[in-house]
C-alpha cells in the first residue's frame, strides 16, 4: 500500500491509485528476450467442423500444437496417431490411423509443423469420439482434448 503525503496533487494521487489496482492484473511479467526457448507446456487442441450431420457425414479435424518452438528438433516430423471410436457401443475398439514422416533434411532446416489435418467419411450413425496422440523423438506422447461427434439417420 502507498503512503500518500497531505499536499500531493490530485492527479499524481489518481495516477498511483490507478496502478497500484492494475497490478494484480499485468503483475512484474516482462516479454521474453532473444527469442529463447519457450517455457510454455507444450498443449494440442482438436476440433471438428462439423461435430454434427447426417449420414454420410464428412468432417475435417484440426489440431493444433503450442508451447513448442518452431525450431524444436524434438517435434520436427513428429509421429501422428490419429484415435478415433464409437463412443455410444460399448465394447467398441479404438481405430487407430498413423502417419509418421522422417526428417530429410539437415538439422539447420528443421521446421516443426503447428497445425494438423484429419478429413473423415462416418457413414454409420451414432457418436463418436477423436483424439490425436503425436509422439515426439524424445519425451512422452501428447494427446490432445477428446471430441465428440454425432453421425444422424437421415
Amino acid at each position: 500500500m502507498k503512503v500518500v503525503r497531505a499536499g500531493t496533487p490530485v492527479a499524481v494521487v489518481t495516477a498511483i491509485l490507478t496502478l497500484s489496482a492494475l497490478q494484480p492484473v499485468f503483475g512484474n511479467a516482462t516479454a521474453p528476450e532473444g527469442g529463447g526457448p519457450s517455457t510454455e507446456k507444450p498443449k494440442l487442441v482438436l476440433k471438428a467442423e462439423p461435430r454434427i450431420g447426417f449420414s454420410p457425414l464428412r468432417l475435417t479435424l484440426r489440431a493444433v500444437l503450442s508451447g513448442v518452438s518452431s525450431d524444436d528438433l524434438n517435434f520436427c516430423h513428429v509421429d501422428q496417431l490419429w484415435l478415433g471410436k464409437r463412443s455410444d457401443s460399448p465394447g467398441a475398439r479404438e481405430r487407430a490411423s498413423a502417419h509418421r514422416p522422417r526428417c530429410h533434411h539437415p538439422d539447420d532446416k528443421k521446421q516443426v509443423e503447428m497445425v494438423f489435418f484429419k478429413d473423415l467419411n462416418l457413414y454409420s450413425p451414432g457418436a463418436y469420439i477423436y483424439r490425436l496422440k503425436l509422439e515426439p523423438k524424445q519425451g512422452p506422447p501428447l494427446i490432445s482434448n477428446p471430441v465428440t461427434l454425432r453421425v444422424l439417420r437421415r
